[in-house]
């Protein structure tokens, strides 16, 4: 909590603020949408950083700074980067569009203004910083925070060879049976303890799929009954792509992504060994101008639409081939 959660929570914030104040800029017209995308375009992150290596450092060097990341961040039975590097990277074919942006003279001199009537305390140069550094920042604490994510997830798979349990039952196990071990560690009866604990959670687990809850609950009547606005999806770049759809489910199969628009329920860091695969866009049911795909579509320049709800993305599923127009914001299902 202390060197992780609440450190993280405050950048991501921060990173937040820098889209909104992106966002207000172009509604003040000092940035165009398209500049607003090329700035954010222009940033080098951890994506970045990733398809770098993959491609100019060795397998050693790659597996030391991005091997323990792995497709839903909290599963355990999920593989991470080093455990299964052939399956997320054999047949990459990495290609990358960076562009620079430069604030022109004018838009600076605009922002000053703007900076000097609202009375802020910082000059444009670090409003500047703020912009680019917040978000690179936000991306590079993730990887942090996943490192040690995937040495927890070591630990106990270390202590379930120990005690001859079966690794794939460690998802069931929660958090507070795990801290009260740091006190009262009996390893004549930790097996019982740890059966017992999984028994139970896996029944609760069990039980709770039988609900299908909205995604806000506004009252004690949405649990039962509720309905979903049709969402209005974020989309990046003013690209249109045609192509045909692979719908990425959590459980990773071996399927060719090459020149495929890439559509998922919702994706975490762990996710980006796709844009090695040369992908033509992706889609996502949740998420939208805040969340991780939406940075990182924007820094790759890759057409996407974040956040499309359930309705659409259940129709999506239901075709073969996509038109994503992010331009005119529309999304196009072809049942061929």
């Amino acid at each position: 909590k202390t060197f992780g959660t609440l450190p993280f929570s405050n950048i991501a914030r921060c990173a937040f603020i820098s889209v909104n104040f992106l966002k207000s800029l172009v509604n003040e017209n000092v940035l165009s949408k398209e500049e607003m995308s090329l700035f954010l375009n222009s940033l080098s992150s951890v994506t970045t950083d990733l398809l770098h290596s993959l491609t100019k450092r060795s397998k050693k060097d790659f597996i030391n700074e991005f091997g323990h990341v792995r497709p839903n961040t909290y599963d355990i039975n999920s593989k991470s980067y080093e455990e299964d590097y052939q399956f997320y990277f054999s047949n990459s074919n990495v290609k990358t569009e960076k562009k620079r942006f430069v604030f022109t003279n004018h838009q600076k001199k605009l922002i000053e203004k703007k900076i000097k009537k609202l009375k802020l305390e910082f000059s444009f140069k670090e409003f500047e910083y703020f912009l680019k550094e917040s978000i690179i920042q936000r991306e590079k604490s993730k990887l942090s925070f996943t490192r040690v994510i995937n040495y927890i997830f070591k630990e106990l798979r270390s202590l379930s060879k120990r005690v001859n349990l079966n690794q794939k039952d460690l998802q069931y196990i929660d958090i507070y049976f795990i801290k009260n071990l740091f006190n009262n560690f009996s390893y004549d009866v930790i097996k019982t303890q740890l059966n017992e604990v999984i028994k139970r959670n896996k029944k609760e687990f069990e039980f709770h799929k039988n609900f299908n809850l909205p995604n806000v609950i506004l009252d004690n009547n949405d649990i039962f009954c509720s309905n979903e606005k049709i969402k209005t999806p974020t989309f990046v770049t003013d690209k249109v792509v045609k192509s045909p759809t692979l719908i990425l489910s959590n459980k990773l199969l071996k399927k060719d992504f090459y020149n495929k628009i890439v559509c998922i329920t919702n994706a975490d860091p762990g996710y980006d060994f796709i844009f090695s695969k040369n992908i033509k866009g992706l889609i996502t049911e949740y998420g939208g101008p805040n969340s991780h795909m939406f940075i990182r579509c924007n820094e790759l320049n890759l057409p996407a639409a974040i956040g499309v709800g359930k309705q659409i993305y259940d129709d999506i599923q239901r075709t073969k081939i996509i038109e994503l127009d992010c331009k005119s914001k529309k999304i196009t299902c072809m049942k061929i």
